[in-house]
Parts: structure tokens; C-alpha cells; sequence
């Protein structure tokens, strides 16, 4: 290998790696390259629990999702809607956290262009303030707690008594409020629970897996790619990930590359200096 080219990779401008960094994250996003992915058993189950209901099953969707967590809790919450809607499953979507209402304005356009029918096939319910006290009052006395929705101007929610009436509940979120809807909900109620996290807090809700009180997880970007599959409804989780993967490709290319030509290189310097 010639020495000139060996010592022009160790000296390469910073500029061009990250111009190609650039081009093999952009590629991926724009064109899934469907990359393997290894399914987690976390993820696996809350597919499972969803993918068991029956068409007509009444699922809640309550989501805490925002700006900065939405990178990860999106792609997620996607996916289970396009899971929702393929399985003809009746969802009430719940917005818990101020920048919620936002994300699920974008959820009630998927059911909408699906043919579902607002009131009737799904619902979308006001947001409210509270964080732990709402989780209380809606496993206590649900139709008390969204008291503003008049009787009589949504035919599901006038199905609906309370939480019992629930055969799932899913929440989205990074914070506490998994844990609420296990202590107010899920405990009382004994209704299947499924949550969809950042990453980064997945160790601490894994002990509530463990223990059945959450029927699966779904966690970070990954787990949305990996939820994607399962419910062959691909998406910007899968295609995040081949971006990602391929990023990581990139970079120990570069380590390897730069690692040979130095010892490559080093080793001739020594040699002609023996001489």
C-alpha cells in the first residue's frame, strides 16, 4: 500500500468525515435499509398483549409525550396506533402532560384518514392538569373526573363507567407517570398495562415487568424500530435505527482505518531507521 496515501488518511481534513457522517445518517432515514434487529423480550410482550385483544377491545392511550422526549416516544406512539387501527381496536386517547394535546392532534388525523368515526369508534379527551391526583381521580371516578364532556355527545364515552370498562391501558411517557397508572390503575382495577419509555429509565420500570404488573415495554428508539416490525408497520423507529447502526459502522471503519495506516506507517519509519 502506498506510504503517500497511508499518511494522507492519518491527516485527513475533519471536514470530509463529517460530510460523510452526514450522508450515511441521512441515507438511512430517507431510504430504510432494514437492517436486522435483535427483538427484546420487553418489547416482544407488550406486542403481545396488544396484538391478543379482539377487534372492538376499548384501549387507553394516556401520553406525557413532549418536545424532548419525542424523538423516542413518537415513533412508538405511531406505531401503536397503526397497530390499534390494523386490529380495529377502540382507543381513547389522553393527553397528561401540557405538551401532549400537540402529539395527539397528529394521532386523531391517523384514525381519522383510517375511516375511524370521533365519538364513536374513537375518542380524545381534554387535557388536564394534575400529574399523580388525575391518575387518582380517573381509577376512582372516571366520568367524574372529565365531568365537562356533556352525556349524550360521544356514544363511546357514554359506554364507558370507568376504568373497569378498560381492556387495556397504555402509557407514554419519561417520567413518573407508569408508575401512576400502576398504582391507581392497574392495581385497582386489575387492567393490563403496557408502557412505551425513554431509554434511559427502562432499568427502573424492568423490576415491574419482572414482576407481571406491566405486560411489556416498549423502550427508546429501539424498541420502536423493534415494535415496527413486529406489527410490519415500518416507520422512522426502523429507519432511525438503520441510521444509527450505520453511523456506528462508520465511525469504527475510521478507527480501524486510521489504526492500520499508523502502524502501517510507523512500521516503515523504524525500518528506515534501522537502516
Amino acid at each position: 500500500m502506498n506510504g503517500d496515501f497511508l499518511t494522507r488518511m492519518q491527516n485527513i481534513d475533519r471536514r470530509v468525515i463529517y460530510t460523510v457522517v452526514f450522508l450515511v445518517l441521512l441515507f438511512p432515514m430517507f431510504n430504510p435499509i432494514g437492517l436486522p434487529l435483535k427483538i427484546s423480550l420487553v418489547t416482544q410482550k407488550a406486542f403481545d398483549a396488544v396484538d391478543a385483544l379482539p377487534a372492538g377491545s376499548l384501549v387507553m392511550f394516556t401520553t406525557a409525550n413532549a418536545p424532548g422526549t419525542a424523538a423516542e416516544l413518537e415513533p412508538q406512539s405511531i406505531a401503536l396506533m397503526r397497530h390499534a387501527i390494523n386490529n380495529k381496536l377502540r382507543v381513547v386517547l389522553n393527553p397528561t402532560a401540557a405538551e401532549s394535546p400537540r402529539f395527539v392532534d397528529g394521532y386523531r388525523q391517523m384514525f381519522l384518514k383510517a375511516g375511524y368515526v370521533e365519538g364513536k369508534d374513537f375518542l380524545v379527551l381534554p387535557y388536564l392538569a394534575g400529574g399523580e391526583t388525575l391518575f387518582g381521580a380517573m381509577g376512582s371516578d372516571l366520568k367524574s373526573a372529565y365531568s365537562m364532556i356533556a352525556a349524550g355527545s360521544s356514544a363511546l364515552w357514554d359506554s364507558i363507567d370507568g376504568m373497569q370498562d378498560f381492556d387495556m391501558l397504555a402509557d407514554c411517557g419519561g417520567g413518573e407517570s407508569q408508575l401512576w397508572a400502576l398504582a391507581h390503575i392497574e392495581a385497582k382495577h386489575k387492567t393490563p398495562t403496557i408502557c412505551l419509555i425513554t431509554a434511559v429509565i427502562l432499568a427502573v420500570r424492568q423490576p415491574y415487568f419482572t414482576s407481571g404488573q406491566y405486560k411489556g415495554i416498549v423502550s427508546g428508539l429501539s424498541g420502536a424500530a423493534e415494535y415496527e416490525v413486529l406489527a410490519r408497520v415500518p416507520g422512522k423507529g426502523a429507519s432511525g435505527m438503520d441510521a444509527q447502526s450505520m453511523g456506528h459502522l462508520w465511525v469504527i471503519f475510521t478507527i480501524l482505518a486510521g489504526n492500520i495506516a499508523y502502524f502501517i506507517t510507523k512500521g516503515k519509519k523504524s525500518s528506515g531507521g534501522d537502516r
